[in-house]
């Protein structure tokens, strides 16, 4: 940019900025800048220095108490930078846009979001009520006698971007959806759930296929009524990345009819495009039980090899699957022998951040579950030496017995491997051997990130044809600066024959004076002296139509 400072200088030369009536705050100085100030070095800094729009927008919520912010333009952009910062200065704040641009589906109502952000503001107490209530209004009488209490607030009132004191049902399914019914959605935060920051795979955060399950069983139950819970047939469809910034908005639901559950979600509240990552079907199992308790001490003893956490840990970071603390639940693991007929671990499963609390409302924690399916790594790494991640991608069925808690037991049955997928049954079980949950067939496939695409059936391969005579040298080509200076004379040429400017400046003009003589000439022809005419009048017989007739001129 700096080559451009003096022509740029230049050309703002004659700027006479006043002071300004609205308060200006610079993205440039990152303050408050008097409107006199913004001079033409002022604009030469904006082009040319980093954009401070993170300190603009925190001298606004510190300095200025502005809590209301209002993106104005075809789309919002820089709503979500507003949204970050307010969440990393702690100071809430709440971020609205006029318009949005067509989506898949079509066109935006365009008044309607306009007015919507209106409404918005004045919700946000971001508006002057005394131009909209010129006149005081008069106090109403109360009555004397005892008032009856009864209350009428929903307190579920949803307006864009706006907090909504709602209660959610679950911590992980969140609120109902007053519009539909079997509806439940939530914002996807790190800071309410930080636990989700720890689900890594391949360096990004992706929202746990364990959550998928206890989304399913939350909304079941809600549905269907406590008990044992099943959820068959589930497939989990694509991956949902939770970013660094911005918090996704997950949507659950449950057919109460056919017990269909889907789970989608979209980037933010006002995208129109939702993404479906997880489907299958939940009912409720009246008649069941959970059977007799397993004898843990009788499975460990047909196991002689055992893994440590540090080692189990380690082999999937080098399989891509970099867990934190929050999904590193495994404490050893115990294995039969790579070559047993039935291949089979057993795996106690420990998080210490939940034994103080945080299991209330969940049937199976995506920690807890997460770790449980962790297993099935270790027991593929027995013949399995490739880097290659176990990501789960369908479920034949789930059953919920009884809550997960923070200490559990989880046996893995190997059904049957191949390079690209492994299929096994899982068994969860509390240090007594009762049983908590099940997985029934949990097909999971080997995903190699680190290798790169598959080569293609069939490929180019070019080299030179022994056959032919071979070539002669390259000829030498002249240097940039010759081929300039022979085409100068022709440049310019060019350039005089396609002059846009003088067209613009000197012909259009010509153009429209022409245009605009032969119309006042034409009516004065067919319309003479200074009566009234209208289109029909003009059109009439004998004012000139035929060709070569009065008035107009003979076609050649």
């Amino acid at each position: 940019m700096e080559p451009i400072r003096s022509g740029l200088l230049a050309a703002l030369h004659d700027l006479a900025p006043h002071a300004s009536k609205i308060p200006f705050i610079s993205t440039v100085d990152g303050a408050a800048k008097a409107g006199q100030e913004l001079d033409a070095e002022y604009w030469y800094r904006n082009v040319r220095e980093p954009v401070r729009f993170h300190d603009a927008v925190s001298y606004l919520l510190k300095e200025s108490g502005v809590a209301v912010f209002l993106e104005i333009g075809p789309h919002p952009v820089l709503k979500d930078y507003v949204v970050q910062s307010s969440k990393a200065l702690a100071c809430p704040a709440t971020a609205l846009q006029t318009l949005r641009r067509p989506g898949s589906k079509g066109p935006e109502p365009e008044s309607d979001n306009l007015w919507t952000a209106i409404c918005a503001c004045h919700a946000n107490a971001a508006s002057d009520l005394t131009r909209l209530f010129t006149r005081p209004s008069p106090l109403p009488a109360l009555p004397l006698y005892p008032w009856q209490h009864m209350r009428h607030w929903r307190g579920k009132v949803l307006l864009p971007d706006i907090f909504s004191p709602i209660d959610r049902d679950h911590p992980l399914l969140g609120h109902r959806v007053p519009s539909a019914d079997g509806l439940w959605e939530n914002v996807v935060d790190i800071n309410v759930m930080p636990y989700l920051k720890d689900h890594v795979v391949q360096s990004s955060v992706l929202f746990p296929a364990a959550g998928y399950i206890e989304l399913a069983f939350a909304a079941g139950s809600l549905t269907l009524g406590k008990g044992i819970i099943d959820i068959e047939d589930f497939d989990v469809l694509r991956p949902l990345t939770i970013p660094a910034h911005g918090d996704p908005i997950i949507q659950t639901y449950v057919n109460p009819d056919d017990g269909e559950v889907e789970i989608s979600s979209r980037g933010e509240r006002d995208a129109t495009d939702w993404t479906r990552h997880a489907r299958g079907r939940v009912s409720k199992r009246d008649h069941q039980t959970a059977g007799e308790a397993a004898n843990l001490a009788e499975i460990s003893s047909r196991m002689r090899h055992s893994v440590s956490a540090a080692e189990h840990y380690a082999g999937a970071a080098v399989r891509g699957l970099e867990y934190g603390p929050g999904f590193q639940g495994v404490s050893n693991v115990l294995l039969t022998a790579a070559n047993a007929q039935q291949r089979e671990a057993l795996a106690e499963i420990s998080l210490p951040f939940l034994e103080a609390g945080g299991l209330e409302g969940y049937a199976a924690h995506p920690s807890l579950l997460d770790s449980c399916v962790q297993v099935l790594i270790t027991l593929i790494g027995q013949n399995d030496k490739s880097t290659a991640s176990t990501i789960p991608v369908h479920l034949h069925k789930v059953r919920s017995i009884a809550p997960l808690t923070s200490r559990i037991f989880c046996q893995v049955l190997m059904r049957s491997e191949s390079e690209r997928s492994a299929v096994a049954d899982f068994r969860v079980m509390d240090p007594a051997g009762n049983l908590l949950l099940t997985i029934d067939q949990a097909r999971c496939q080997k995903v190699d990130f680190r290798r790169g695409a598959a080569s293609p059936l069939i490929s180019e391969w070019w080299r030179p044809d022994t056959a032919t005579q071979p070539m002669l040298a390259p000829a030498s080509l002249p240097a940039p600066t010759a081929v300039r200076d022979t085409l100068t004379d022709e440049l310019s040429k060019i350039a005089a024959a396609n002059d846009r400017e003088a067209f613009y400046r000197d012909i259009r003009p010509a153009f429209e004076h022409l245009a605009g003589s032969y119309a006042i000439q034409t009516l004065t022809e067919l319309a003479p002296g200074d009566a009234a005419f209208d289109l029909r009048s003009l059109g009439a017989p004998g004012k000139g139509h035929s060709a070569g007739g009065a008035g107009w001129p003979a076609r050649e």
